[in-house]
């Protein structure tokens, strides 16, 4: 098997373009935009992210999707659903170029390293597989939750992994060594999501008990404990400036809470359903949220405004992942899609 980053161009200045605009570009059309220099934190942030839509669709999925992310360069996007694979695609090309198995039920959420060497998956079979980019061999896999891995994230630094699972408890462990670092154990549900923030001095974790816990990520104890759904807990993020912990709830709602005092500071009530997954920019100045109403929203930050809804999946969306240089979304749905979005210029 050839290396991917011999075999995949360099994704630099194409878009996909996904619908009709005033230029006569149609569905499927690619455009050379040149250097995307946009940035969120100029004057014209809102009306960028105004101009989303739907760009384009990988081939039919074969399965409904659970997971999606993107490598660190944006020439990757990978995905995981009830077929038991995690299936690698070409963005530029519109391919899948490899597919791994390993996993003998649902892959339910993927996470790539820092470095975009690496995927970690976190399945239904109670494992976590670790998979090389490059080859497309199982590096490892780490065994120690008692029930379905719901969720896996990375920190910053590439070594340390932390999964949350049906067994209620978060899990950290060192990826350059394969294992199990520590156990937090505090929630009395299943834990359906997991964040570590930025600095790697914290864990966060959102839980079908209806609660978001902070955690010490060195020692395992607990920092503190948000309550304020009434709903599981489904997603959880932390911001890049390390001040906000975002939830996304089965109540509909996404709450913001100050992470230094667990202080609640809105709630975000535009869904119609579940809200199941949430990604920020890189710049921390919007998330993207979906829900089980099909739609993504796009918030600014850290005012919580709603700024526009994006539309095109047919059944709930279970996972969406921003690239780096805030030129697109993917998003994976129940509909056995997987979209990418962007602005329709």
């Amino acid at each position: 098997m050839c290396s991917l980053r011999r075999c995949v161009p360099v994704l630099v200045a194409i878009s996909l373009a996904a619908c009709s605009t005033n230029d006569g570009i149609s569905r499927g059309d690619r455009v050379d935009k040149g250097p995307i220099v946009f940035s969120e934190f100029g004057p014209g942030a809102v009306e960028y992210w105004k101009s989303w839509g739907y760009l384009v669709g990988m081939p039919p999925m074969g399965q409904d999707i659970h997971a999606v992310s993107v490598t660190p360069d944006g020439e990757l996007i990978i995905s995981g659903g009830d077929a038991s694979q995690v299936d690698v695609w070409s963005l530029l090309n519109e391919e899948r170029l490899m597919t791994l198995k390993r996993h003998i039920s649902d892959v339910n959420s993927l996470a790539v390293t820092p470095d975009g060497q690496h995927v970690v998956s976190g399945s239904a079979d109670n494992t976590i597989r670790v998979w090389d980019l490059e080859t497309g061999e199982q590096v490892r896999a780490l065994s120690g939750h008692s029930g379905d891995v719901l969720s896996v994230a990375i920190g910053t630094d590439g070594e340390r992994l932390v999964s949350g699972g049906a067994d209620s408890s978060v899990r950290m462990w060192s990826l350059s060594a394969g294992e199990l670092a520590l156990t937090l154990w505090g929630h009395t549900g299943a834990v359906s999501s997991v964040a570590m923030s930025p600095s790697g001095l914290y864990v966060v974790s959102g839980s079908e008990d209806g609660t978001v816990r902070v955690w010490n990520a060195y020692t395992g104890a607990t920092v503190r404990t948000l309550v304020g759904h009434t709903g599981p807990v489904h997603s959880v993020i932390v911001d890049v400036t390390e001040y906000h912990v975002v939830s996304g709830s089965a109540d509909s709602t996404i709450r913001l809470w100050r992470l230094s005092t667990g202080h609640h500071l809105g709630s975000l009530r535009e869904h119609n359903g579940a809200v199941r997954c949430l990604a920020e920019s890189a710049g921390g100045q919007f998330i993207v949220s979906g829900s089980d109403d099909a739609t993504l929203k796009i918030w600014q930050m850290p005012s919580g405004r709603y700024i526009h809804t994006l539309e095109g999946h047919g059944a709930p969306v279970r996972s969406v992942a921003l690239d780096r240089s805030g030129e697109f979304a993917v998003s994976g749905s129940l509909d056995a899609s997987v979209r990418v979005w962007g602005a329709l210029r």
